[in-house]
């Protein structure tokens, strides 16, 4: 009996001094476990928080970088092709040799990156259908980069107009947006002068190429279709002076403009508003007579058809009054449309159209309402 007294004492006590060790030593192991993982804890929230950060700093750049910057820096980029005939790369064999389709393949090897292109250019597109045009395109998603391809048929001061018009439009779409324009290369009347000096002063990048097709060692003979248009050599030209331009805008970090400067041309005001009324809106007063009510419009009448081979012919009436008369007569079998545009076109109450034909009324698409006033 009294030995295992004795042995029960000694386990008493190797326990006790057990509890006692394992309260000098277990205790700060276990306490040194949780502060660890608190501080694991704390660490991966402060790492999570520096990401998000960084993630935000890196949107909010991307979003206020310029088309240029946004290339130099590795960014997504999104182009958008308005203009003519040339912005469609008529003359061209087929759709591989399209110069804008040669520039985006170029953009995204050279730089890297992730980029998209919409054109909306179609052939015989004047500058006033040039701005219409332009209206008509999804305002919801962001372009960095315009760019305007034209002929430089335009004589008069409209046409410089309706060019400004394009350039203030597309501030107020897109005022992140990089503008370069292109001047076909053709022998022309407007003013090269003038339209430098407007894209200059909206901040955007000029390219002439008539310059590049009659320069010195350049045979302009063998870059031009049968068409007169450009052929697949002659849009590789267009595609090679245009990521040239773009290149050197890249280095130089060339920024957007950030304020909205005053119009070269107070009329481009008559243009801030614009509407398009399908054909199907108006209302049949008779067979070939169709009404649409304007109480209170103040501006430009646009009006759009599809025409074709042959002639047609209508006549604007405003309240009644006789206001205008536009003939198209057209001796190619093909396709194209047609933007007719009449200034100062003041109404109480109805625009009337009277059309001569079946063949004018069946191309009648709608009219467009440009005006400096919101249109009701």
């Amino acid at each position: 009996m009294n030995h295992y007294l004795k042995n029960h004492r000694k386990g008493l006590i190797a326990a006790a001094i057990l509890l006692v060790l394992c309260l000098l030593f277990g205790v700060p192991t276990v306490y040194r476990i949780i502060r660890e993982k608190q501080l694991l804890a704390e660490k991966y929230k402060q790492e999570r928080v520096e990401y998000e950060q960084k993630v935000r700093a890196e949107k909010e750049r991307e979003r206020n970088d310029s088309f240029y910057e946004k290339l130099a820096d590795g960014y997504k980029v999104d182009i958008l092709v308005l203009g003519d005939s040339y912005g469609k790369s008529e003359g061209s064999s087929d759709e591989q040799h399209h110069w804008d389709q040669l520039l985006l393949d170029e953009i995204k090897e050279n730089y890297d990156v992730q980029a998209s292109l919409k054109n909306i250019s179609q052939n015989y597109l004047d500058l006033y259908g040039i701005f219409c045009n332009l209206n008509t395109i999804d305002t919801n998603k962001e372009y960095d980069l315009a760019i305007i391809c034209m002929d430089a048929n335009g004589e008069n001061e409209e046409d410089l107009l309706f060019y400004e018009a394009t350039l203030r439009r597309l501030r107020v779409l897109y005022p992140r947006c990089s503008v370069i324009t292109v001047l076909a290369q053709e022998e022309a009347v407007m003013n090269r002068d003038e339209v430098r000096r407007i894209t200059e002063y909206y901040n955007g990048r000029l390219i002439d190429m008539n310059q590049s097709f009659y320069e010195e060692g350049v045979d302009a003979a063998q870059l031009i279709s049968h068409e007169n248009y450009p052929n697949d050599e002659g849009y590789a030209l267009y595609k090679e002076e245009i990521a040239q331009s773009i290149q050197e805008a890249v280095s130089n970090r060339v920024g957007y403009m950030e304020k909205d400067p005053e119009p070269l041309n107070p009329k481009t005001e008559d243009y801030q508003y614009n509407v398009f009324v399908k054909a199907n809106k108006f209302s049949r007063k008779e067979e070939n007579r169709w009404a649409l009510d304007l109480s209170g419009f103040d501006g430009t009448i646009g009006v759009v058809g599809e025409w074709k081979e042959g002639a047609t012919a209508y006549d604007i009436y405003l309240d009644y009054n006789w206001f205008a008369r536009n003939e198209i007569e057209r001796e190619q079998d093909d396709w194209f449309q047609e933007f007719s545009y009449y200034e100062n076109a003041k109404v109480e109450k109805e625009i009337l159209i009277v059309f001569t034909g079946e063949k004018a009324k069946e191309s009648f698409e709608g009219i467009w309402l440009n005006s400096r006033t919101p249109i009701q």
